[in-house]
């Protein structure tokens, strides 16, 4: 079953990463079997292939992704490489499984790409730009199901990203716009993101300088222009 494929799949590609077994094939191509096993899904398999790829549990890739993360000093270069093609599947898997397919696994993509995005701090940053596309995936569906304040959050974030980390490569800092752009696609106007600093947000906060402004709709259009 391909379920079970994908199981064998996943196993093997944590196995290399963290050298628990002898793995022989690297892992960008281990996430090339899995993007051929995805692609040959029918629509009734997609659920089951879900509730392995998507899982925070073994041996699922937000397990794999989480894994390596945490467990893993200096990933080799082949390890990241398989870190970024299993992102960019998960990303293109999510936007094949739709809205419905992708709620019940939405939170857990998000919170184990956005760890994975603030934790790579070297000059590779492949992962870094590949962690963003699941989010933006999500973000275009309406998922995860977000308060205002929520939203205003890892907008704020991700603009602070943009403007502050003179290392981000052109793709990275392009994924982060990709990604906020996203987030307005699914906001009303006015909305959580039409004001930089809410009065709310002036208010309770002492200085000037600890202000985070919110990426607004004129924001992201210059930043997009620059």
């Amino acid at each position: 079953m391909a379920e079970d494929s994908l199981r064998d799949l996943l196993e093997r590609l944590t196995a290399f990463a963290t050298g628990a077994a002898n793995v022989h094939d690297k892992p960008s191509t281990i996430v090339e079997e899995v993007k051929d096993v995805l692609d040959h899904l029918a629509r009734d398999e997609l659920p089951a292939a879900s509730a392995v790829l998507l899982a925070i549990d073994p041996p699922g890739a937000l397990h794999h992704l989480e894994l390596v993360r945490a467990e893993v000093h200096k990933p080799s270069g082949d390890v990241n490489m398989g870190r970024a093609r299993l992102l960019e599947c998960v990303a293109a898997y999510i936007a094949r499984i739709g809205r419905d397919g992708a709620e019940p696994y939405a939170r857990d993509v998000k919170q184990a790409c956005e760890r994975t995005f603030r934790s790579e701090r070297g000059s590779q940053r492949s992962v870094k730009a590949a962690a963003l596309l699941p989010m933006a995936e999500l973000f275009r569906l309406g998922l995860p199901r977000m308060t205002d304040t929520e939203t205003r959050a890892i907008a704020r974030e991700l603009r602070e990203d943009y403007e502050r980390d003179r290392l981000n490569s052109a793709r990275v800092k392009a994924n982060i716009l990709q990604a906020i752009a996203a987030l307005h696609d699914n906001t009303p106007r006015p909305g959580p993101l039409t004001e930089e600093v809410t009065a709310e947000e002036a208010a309770s906060t002492a200085k000037k300088a600890d202000l985070k402004p919110a990426p607004t709709a004129t924001w992201l259009l210059a930043a997009g222009l620059a």
